[in-house]
């Protein structure tokens, strides 16, 4: 499971911050309302990143963020699967609805 966060043009020359921490859990039940407890593991992976382009807004500022965590998310897949644990498709959660919906 990855969550994402990001600040939108808060860094010299209007460069925005990509965050996110990833961790072992229950994916299945990752996106369910919050009646249904995720099974969680300790954090595995966690990043801050200064974007390397300027962004138009905070939705393209948390869309980025997505990004760049799942393009780390890829790698510690292939690391378990490797290690003999399959993964089932690792959601993102992300707390913005443009970056979502998009």
């Amino acid at each position: 499971i990855v969550q994402t966060d990001a600040s939108y043009n808060s860094r010299k020359q209007a460069r925005s911050v990509a965050g996110f921490l990833m961790y072992f859990g229950d994916a299945e039940n990752a996106l369910q309302p919050d009646d249904k407890p995720t099974l969680e593991n300790g954090a595995i992976m966690s990043g801050s990143v200064v974007m390397d382009v300027i962004v138009a807004s905070a939705g393209e500022a948390e869309y980025g963020a997505g990004f760049i965590a799942a393009q780390h998310a890829v790698n510690v897949r292939t690391i378990a699967e490797e290690l003999g644990h399959p993964q089932p498709p690792t959601p993102i959660l992300c707390d913005n609805s443009f970056a979502r919906n998009l």
